[in-house]
């Protein structure tokens, strides 16, 4: 990588331009940012005891930055030969409230087991039809 990339706002785009390993290294450089942001959203959360509908805002600003980490790492592991085709994709992922906040649902109910997917999935299935 010749030159230092910017991150910052809407720079997620540009991933689509990058070979592989200046993808990659955009990418490892980016992580840590967006890391820190969501802890910060989850930090001034935790501070605003009597403004609990502001806190939830931010809670859910919090779990949406963390799922921007989860859909790069999906950037990440797509096989060299279909990234082409997926990236993209991917990247409207990192831009859309709806599916950050999927990437993050999922994510939680993933950690709560497998059981718990399937019936929150067959809950969610009616919501999401009527978004669509």
């Amino acid at each position: 990588m010749a030159k230092k990339l910017q991150i910052g706002q809407r720079q997620a785009s540009r991933i689509c331009q990058m070979s592989a390993a200046d993808r990659l290294a955009f990418i490892a450089e980016g992580l840590p940012i967006i890391h820190a942001s969501a802890k910060g959203f989850w930090s001034a959360s935790l501070e605003l005891n009597a403004m609990p509908r502001e806190a939830e805002v931010l809670e859910g600003f919090a779990k949406e930055e963390a799922a921007k980490i989860l859909i790069l790492l999906d950037v990440v592991r797509c096989p060299e030969k279909r990234v082409a085709g997926k990236l993209s994709m991917l990247i409207g992922r990192f831009y859309g409230h709806l599916e950050r906040l999927i990437y993050a649902q999922l994510a939680e109910w993933w950690s709560s087991g497998h059981r718990a997917l399937a019936e929150s999935g067959r809950e969610l299935a009616p919501q999401i039809r009527t978004v669509a």
